[in-house]
């Protein structure tokens, strides 16, 4: 349980920092992120929702009571709300549709499982071991900045508008497809497949 808060405390921290490095205001972060926590199971593509109940029956099995280990293991999900909360502010729209779309992003060009692929990567090296957790910073960057694009796109709903965004790179799309396909048959993700995957996710959004 340590790890996942120290992990939050850190990304958030490094969020607000930066936001504040640009002069911009997070009045609105507090309520946003309380927001996104309460309606977290509706935003939730079907990827993540198992991997949320996953960790909370892991904790329960390990000994915490049910209420703390229904807040621990939503803590991966909430490294992503300061994220959710700044596109929402810059666009000027509501948390919670901002967060569907994101995590619908998310679990349909499979960023977080290739974070979790990530996370699961074993080193002794101290210079592999930066390389997977830039790697990881990318990806969730990614997330976002195909969030903002997306939102864009006129459409009714989350996925209308990707597959309106898609539909204009459908190329770099496929090609993407055909990578994360490859990788969830191979026994195990490493940090050369990793950094395949973070250059093609680069490339879709840049297409």
């Amino acid at each position: 349980m340590t790890a996942e808060i120290q992990s939050l405390v850190a990304r958030t921290m490094a969020w607000l920092l930066a936001i504040l490095g640009r002069g911009r205001t997070i009045a609105a972060c507090p309520s946003g992120i309380r927001a996104l926590a309460a309606a977290v199971a509706g935003v939730l593509g079907e990827e993540e929702r198992a991997a949320l109940t996953a960790r909370t029956g892991a904790l329960i099995a390990g000994g915490a009571p049910e209420t703390l280990a229904a807040r621990i293991a939503l803590l991966p999900v909430l490294a992503s709300a300061v994220d959710v909360v700044r596109i929402a502010s810059v666009a000027g729209g509501e948390v919670v549709p901002v967060a569907a779309l994101y995590f619908r992003l998310g679990e349909r060009f499979g960023l977080e499982w290739l974070r979790a692929g990530a996370a699961r990567i074993s080193s002794d090296d101290h210079w592999q071991r930066q390389a997977v957790s830039a790697v990881i910073d990318d990806l969730f960057a990614h997330q976002s900045l195909m969030t903002e694009r997306v939102l864009i796109e006129e459409a009714p709903d989350p996925a209308a508008r990707i597959d309106r965004w898609c539909g204009g790179r459908r190329v770099a799309v496929e090609r993407l497809e055909r990578l994360l396909t490859e990788l969830r048959a191979a026994p195990s993700l490493d940090l050369s497949r990793l950094a395949v995957a973070n250059r093609q996710v680069r490339a879709l959004i840049g297409a």
